[in-house]
């Protein structure tokens, strides 16, 4: 379970900075992305990728009780991960919110990846 959870983190990471790098690109272009070639994909991935997260996670916080995260903080990454994914191909996206948003969800996996790192 925690090896599965670890991979997990990493991808979602690795999606995360991934829309970090699509919303400059998008920000500079002059095209629109093309909602179900583009789009409606690599949201689909990245909410299937969320969600076995997300079940991974809770069992890891009932088994381990971590005192600084809780199942509600879980749900809020997962809508956040996923706001990230989809924003990510817009021109009109806000920047400042984008960045808050991915800088959340960094935040939570990064506290699970150092506790997994050292359990």
């Amino acid at each position: 379970m925690e090896e599965n959870l670890l991979n997990l983190c990493l991808q979602m990471k690795k999606i995360n900075k991934k829309s970090q790098e699509r919303l400059q690109t998008v920000l500079i272009g002059e095209t629109a992305p093309s909602f179900f070639e583009e789009v409606k994909p690599a949201f689909e991935e990245a909410s299937d990728l969320a969600n076995a997260w997300s079940l991974e996670a809770e069992k890891w916080i009932n088994a381990e009780k971590p005192k600084n995260l809780h199942k509600i903080q879980l749900d809020s990454t997962v809508e956040n991960f996923e706001q990230i994914v989809l924003q990510s191909f817009y021109k009109d996206t806000k920047q400042k919110r984008h960045k808050n948003m991915r800088e959340s969800v960094d935040y939570i996996l990064d506290l699970i990846i150092k506790d997994q790192q050292f359990s």
